[in-house]
């Protein structure tokens, strides 16, 4: 399956980082989406240099580590903060905003953490809402957001539900490596597709929404031989039981009393014939399946 690189970073770049960053591979950078007072927030002028680079952007709302411990109210002020902040950037509706859980949260901590983004992903609308954090976090909150990052920390192994992964921490070494070639320290991230991210100048946005769309076609139509698969057995298994009632009924035959039945050759002929009913089907198909009827 294709991945597309990327990487998560505090550092304000430039636009000759981005071009080294594009050099290397690299189709995305994870940025906060915070007030311009802090220094790891995304400005204006720095998304359009990256994005005019080629990269696209992946938004992120974190302000401290365990925010989400705020609950509900807290999720409210930071979705409209997050609304307020994209709309001022001109970032296009639809786009995705990752609210972070960076920290192990535990098993009692997670109602607050669901209720935060419950609210959270009601207030940033007409912006979507995905969610950052290890497994346990993912587990949760699969049930509310299909778009899902999950950091390497805190996690034992990927989940397949995930759509971001952030698989390398700043110390490691080819996090190290691409760092001393960007001159600013990064995470390196992988993702299955750029979908809900502010994509590069000139490319069509396209929302998450209609991407989910899309993936459930593509679902629907790599599902279709396992559909096919199940209809047959259904359909055999139809075939198979009449024609063992029908042997059955045959080797019985109408003037026989229940004495004299040889019920072990009934059961042995019948048996036979659904066995060669099943085999037959398999060697020529079913007309109700193939739809030939």
């Amino acid at each position: 399956m294709e991945t597309f690189e990327g990487i998560d970073t505090a550092a304000r770049l430039t636009a000759e980082q981005a071009r080294i960053l594009r050099a290397q591979g690299v189709s995305f950078a994870a940025r906060y989406l915070v007030p311009e007072k802090c220094a790891k927030a995304l400005t204006a002028r720095e998304a359009a240099a990256l994005r005019g680079c080629g990269l696209a952007l992946m938004l992120c709302w974190e302000t401290t580590a365990k925010r989400m411990l705020g609950g509900a109210s807290a999720g409210a002020a930071d979705g409209a903060a997050a609304r307020e902040l994209a709309a001022a950037l001109g970032v296009p509706a639809g786009t995705l905003v990752y609210f972070a859980a960076d920290w192990d949260v535990q098993e009692d901590e997670l109602d607050a953490a669901l209720a935060y983004f419950r609210a959270a992903r009601s207030a940033v609308q007409p912006y979507g809402a995905g969610v950052y954090g290890g497994a346990r976090v993912m587990r949760a909150m699969c049930s509310e957001t299909a778009w899902l990052w999950q950091s390497v920390a805190w996690s034992d192994g990927f989940l397949p539900i995930t759509q971001v992964r952030q698989y390398q921490w700043q110390g490691s070494p080819d996090a190290k490596a691409l760092a001393a070639k960007v001159g600013a320290a990064v995470d390196l991230d992988c993702a299955v597709s750029l979908d809900g991210m502010w994509l590069a100048e000139g490319t069509p946005h396209q929302s998450p929404a209609a991407t989910a769309s899309h993936q459930g076609e593509a679902d629907e139509k790599e599902n279709e031989p396992m559909k096919n698969w199940k209809e047959f057995l259904r359909a055999a298994g139809v075939r198979a039981a009449r024609t063992l009632a029908q042997t059955a009924l045959a080797t019985i035959g109408t003037g026989a009393v229940l004495s004299d039945v040889n019920w072990a050759a009934v059961a042995s002929a019948s048996l036979l014939a659904a066995v060669l009913s099943v085999l037959t089907s398999i060697a020529t198909g079913l007309p109700e399946v193939d739809g030939r009827e």
